[in-house]
């Protein structure tokens, strides 16, 4: 801020110095509460990975396989663009200019199509969960 107001340009408006500051404080907490909580739920997930038994149960065990297949069978449904695009980004983790490379799209143009594939495996797999809750 100081550096702001030394400067050869100055502040445009000096008789709002006041709001100016009030504005710059308002935005350094946000800033720092935004780190803490970061930080906090950082720490909480790795005191929650010392506590909980990793071994895992025959229902869970049984719960995973379960939701494998059903990915596994989405995954089938999709459109062969939104699979690549998926199995790309999302499972493989591809580097995203390599992955715009290979479909010959922007980098801004790839969120837009993850992000529709994704919906697209959300509607699936909510249909999906529907129909086999019902079963």
């Amino acid at each position: 801020m100081l550096v702001l107001v030394r400067s050869p340009n100055g502040l445009r408006e000096p008789d709002r110095l006041g709001a100016f500051v009030n504005s710059v404080c308002n935005h350094v907490l946000l800033e720092h509460y935004r780190s803490k909580n970061k930080t906090e739920s950082f720490l909480d997930s790795e005191a929650e990975a010392t506590l909980v038994n990793h071994d895992p149960s025959a229902l869970s065990l049984l719960e995973t396989k379960d939701a494998q297949r059903i990915v596994h069978q989405i995954l089938k449904e999709l459109t062969d663009r939104d699979r690549m695009l998926l199995q790309s980004v999302l499972l493989e983790e591809r580097d995203k200019d390599e992955v715009c490379k290979q479909f010959g799209i922007t980098r801004d143009y790839l969120r837009v199509l993850v992000h529709r594939a994704k919906q697209s495996f959300k509607s699936f797999y909510i249909s999906r969960i529907g129909d086999s809750r019902m079963n």
